[in-house]
């Protein structure tokens, strides 16, 4: 697969040290190429691609003088030979950038500015999203991806237990068992089991979870996350700091945590755990399911709305501080820490 390095990195790379042409030698000969690796690196500005001559070519957008033999800007050839794969159908790219592909040949080294798009292949890849600086991330030693830091990269990735480090950017994720270390990020995670990490994100990120089992912890920001799986997975989400909208599973039944700031809670009643912690929170409980729900309000002025029932079906019994809700349908949610229940037609101080 492609390794990727950011354009601050290539200030180091302008000259290539002995034991890296040894290296390239290596890599080139394993390829079935010749190893002429007498040349070095121009420092730039701009990332460039590293292409099969030892030649720098600019990124597409970028001027640089052309001879006959130069590929066209954006063509990789030499050390990565599979063609770029093409994005789903459904992915949009809205800077509209040249697509590179992660592969299974021995690593090739690739520069690229932001603002690509960047699809991984089958297997465990790794993919670096564009950020500053990938500190926010657990650095990893093989088969990483690094993209400038310009935003607005898109990651697709298909294989089964992926890794990838966001940085605003907009990953997508269609395979099981995905590690996705979010920085501000938009994602979309199909597969089952999904674990996404933006507790060192002071920026809001958008998740929207697809498959079940997910495990997902916000960060600093106003992040948005919701569930949408329809199978009977259990989930578990903590909003972190901030005003977190958290959407739970219409399938599942899930564990949801607000952390501190005023968080917005919409759950299915299907036996979820909720929990607001400090701040002044809503929970809304759709009537949907017929579980029995827990749901615990923290420091603040909490309150839990039954948008879609009236007072009159419910019976409201209070032991100490617990407060225990039944309907004649079957739900039932036992409340503590909660300033008021909201129904259809009225509101009743706990």
């Amino acid at each position: 697969m492609a390794e990727i390095y950011t354009s601050a990195d290539t200030q180091a790379l302008s000259v290539l040290s002995p034991d890296a042409n040894d290296a390239i030698a290596r890599l080139l000969a394993d390829l079935g190429l010749p190893a002429d690796t007498g040349s070095s690196v121009a420092p730039s500005d701009d990332a460039s691609l590293l292409l099969s001559g030892g030649d720098p070519a600019p990124m597409p957008g970028h001027t640089a003088p052309l001879d006959v033999d130069q590929p066209e800007p954006g063509t990789l050839t030499g050390l990565v030979t599979p063609e770029p794969a093409a994005p789903p159908a459904d992915a949009s790219d809205p800077l509209g950038s040249e697509p590179l592909s992660g592969s299974e040949t021995p690593q090739g080294h690739l520069l690229a500015s932001g603002g690509d798009t960047l699809v991984s292949g089958l297997g465990m890849d790794t993919l670096w999203g564009a950020s500053a600086s990938p500190a926010h991330a657990p650095v990893s030693t093989a088969g990483e991806v690094h993209v400038a830091a310009d935003a607005g990269d898109s990651v697709l990735s298909s294989g089964g237990f992926d890794t990838l480090h966001g940085g605003f950017a907009s990953l997508q994720s269609t395979g099981d068992h995905a590690t996705i270390y979010a920085f501000g990020d938009t994602i979309a995670a199909t597969g089952g089991h999904a674990l996404i990490d933006a507790t060192a994100s002071p920026a809001p990120i958008r998740v929207d979870a697809y498959g079940g089992d997910a495990t997902i912890l916000g960060g600093a920001g106003d992040d948005t996350i919701g569930l949408h799986d329809v199978s009977s997975g259990r989930a578990s989400v903590f909003g972190g700091e901030g005003n977190d909208i958290i959407t739970g599973s219409p399938g599942g039944w899930g564990t949801y945590a607000g952390g501190a700031g005023d968080d917005h809670f919409l759950t299915f009643g299907l036996n979820d755990s909720v929990m607001g912690g400090d701040g002044s929170d809503l929970f809304s409980i759709a009537a949907f399911g017929t579980g029995h729900d827990t749901i615990s309000g923290g420091g603040g002025e909490d309150a839990v709305l039954f948008a879609e029932r009236a007072f009159a079906d419910a019976h409201v019994s209070h032991d100490g501080s617990s407060t225990l809700v039944t309907f004649g349908d079957g739900y039932s949610a036992s409340i503590d820490g909660v300033e008021q229940l909201r129904f259809r037609d009225t509101i009743l101080n706990a």
